[in-house]
């Protein structure tokens, strides 16, 4: 699945020199806060769940693709972490959480106190 909206994350990141960044997702009423390391290759997030010990890893490609197939374990982490109940009707699958995650964040920066601040917002017509 590709991960259009970093695309213009990386792009602001290189204009202003930085190679990692941190924000926070919710998902389901849990928090994660997420790296995105882009000085590695593959680039990778990393998301740590604020009030555990819990994190989990995803590497992206130089084309912000994230493989949407997730390895069992992966799999029941992420159902058990943001506490997916079970539907009859729909089968959580991982574009679940990487579609409600990140498809729909759009990202400004600014400079303060020489410091570069990249923020994000969901899009209103999510």
């Amino acid at each position: 699945m590709r991960l259009e909206n970093f695309e213009p994350l990386f792009i602001a990141m290189n204009q202003v020199g930085e190679k990692k960044q941190r924000f926070t997702i919710e998902y389901n009423g849990v928090r994660a806060h997420v790296l995105f390391l882009a000085d590695v290759e593959p680039f990778l997030l990393i998301f740590g769940i604020q009030g555990t010990n819990e994190y989990f890893e995803l590497e992206m490609n130089q084309d912000f693709e994230v493989n949407s197939f997730f390895a069992k374990e992966l799999y029941r982490k992420l159902i058990e972490i943001f506490n997916i109940q079970y539907d009859p009707d729909h089968k959580f699958t991982p574009n679940d959480f990487l579609s409600f995650g990140f498809e729909s964040i759009s990202w400004t920066h600014f400079s303060r106190d020489g410091y570069v601040i990249f923020s994000f917002a969901k899009s209103s017509n999510s």
